[in-house]
């Protein structure tokens, strides 16, 4: 039984454009929660969908053997894995701020060529196929996150305190060498690369996990999301690393909308937002938006593309929408044939998908209009209808698009103490 102890730092590249200040937890507008029953149930997902690995390339390995009386260079080539099982995987969420993953029972078998070459005389080469098989596999994976503010401002920063693997079983099988050298000490060439073997194991583990969990924890590039809308990007920057309590995970986000020729004009500021109860329910997944995210949304829109007005009226202010139990109210004034007009429309909130995201919207009804206008104001409920559901707020690293969560089983809530909105969703 072979056991092996890792200590991962990640450092990714850094994508951070000129964002006018670092963010921290205080920050954030936009925060996913993720129970640990949601976490088993997306790795239940991902055993299932493991042979999606089978025919994952490996870079080739090069290793010097010294067998006594001779010593060769030998090469591993084409390495492609052809057998992947994991039995067993399962996430536990502990009060210690940790994050454990664990593997039990997994199997692997990958194909490769060789070839070696004699470095001495009489300079002999040969070369062949050959098979390794892993079986018994256990590994133990315990990880912190924190934020990083210094080289890379906002990026995520994931601890592995440690990797405890355990391998019951590693076979190597070669075929297909002619040559007496290979004939006659075959057995010493086998023995001399598992050894190597076993040390490789622990870099390659390492590349796996940070492949892992930088898929996991990527840091967001701001990107074009509004097709229509080319200067306006949304961005994601981490604002605290995963907060851990007992049997929830919860990521934080700024969630902030910009428009990327003036990264100095920036809506949103920290008196603007509340703190979240985290786990203040037991869905799977809850993604949970404050109402100053819509309303950062709602300015952009208005001050760069003039979205809300028409022909018929003037908007001279964006937008804003407030949040209460189970109500949200989204307020304008109008300027209308010389008069000014305020009007409030309850909003019902919904998702909608655009590509490969969600959008959070809202389908509006009337509420409250001073003075009262009937003409006017059945005519601001439906151009403002269709241009909040068109200026919707996206949701990026979303579990709402994941193939095994549905939007049509969102539940949205609203909550006036913190003001925001929260998506939630089970799993099947």
């Amino acid at each position: 039984m072979l056991q092996y102890l890792v200590t991962i730092s990640l450092n990714s590249e850094c994508y951070t454009r000129q964002f006018p200040r670092n963010l921290y937890v205080n920050d954030s507008a936009l925060t996913m929660v993720v129970t640990e029953s949601g976490f088993n149930h997306f790795i239940s997902k991902f055993k299932q969908d493991t042979h999606r690995i089978i025919g994952t390339r490996f870079p080739d390995q090069n290793f010097h053997l010294n067998l006594g009386i001779i010593a060769v260079d030998f090469k591993l080539s084409d390495i492609i894995i052809t057998d992947f099982i994991v039995h067993e995987a399962f996430v536990i969420l502990d009060e210690n701020q940790q994050l454990q993953m664990n593997i039990v029972n997994a199997s692997a078998v990958f194909n490769f060529q060789w070839e070696f070459k004699q470095t001495s005389y009489p300079y002999t080469s040969d070369q062949g196929s050959g098979k390794i098989i892993i079986k018994d596999v256990s590994a133990h994976l315990t990880m912190q996150t924190d934020c990083s503010y210094d080289e890379c401002p906002n990026k995520m920063i994931s601890n592995v305190l440690n990797v405890q693997i355990q391998i019951g079983v590693l076979h190597l099988q070669l075929s297909g060498g002619q040559s007496w050298i290979y004939q006659s000490m075959i057995e010493l060439v086998i023995n001399a690369v598992k050894n190597i073997l076993v040390g490789k194991v622990e870099i390659i583990a390492k590349e796996a996990l940070i492949y892992g969990l930088n898929s996991l924890f990527i840091f967001y590039r701001p990107t074009k999301q509004y097709q229509n809308f080319q200067d306006i990007i949304k961005d994601e920057r981490y604002t605290n690393g995963w907060t851990v309590g007992k049997g929830y995970g919860a990521i934080m986000y700024s969630g902030y909308v910009y428009n990327q020729n003036n990264f100095t004009d920036e809506y949103m500021q920290t008196s603007m937002l509340q703190p979240i109860i985290l786990n203040r329910f037991n869905s799977h997944v809850q993604v949970i938006i404050q109402a100053a995210a819509f309303n950062n949304v709602y300015y952009i829109f208005h001050k760069y593309y003039n979205s809300y007005s028409t022909t018929d009226y003037t908007i001279p202010f964006a937008p804003y929408i407030e949040f209460y139990d189970q109500k949200a109210l989204l307020t304008m004034q109008i300027i209308y044939q010389g008069v000014q007009y305020t009007i409030k429309l309850a909003g019902n909130p919904l998702l909608q998908k655009i590509g490969d995201q969600s959008c959070a919207y809202f389908e509006l009804q009337k509420y409250e209009m001073k003075p009262y206008n009937e003409i006017l104001e059945d005519l601001v409920l439906q151009n403002m209808n269709s241009v909040i559901k068109n200026t919707c707020y996206m949701i990026m690293n979303n579990p709402f698009m994941d193939p095994y969560l549905s939007i049509s089983r969102v539940k949205a809530i609203l909550t006036q103490d913190d003001n925001s909105i929260r998506f939630l969703t089970n799993f099947e």
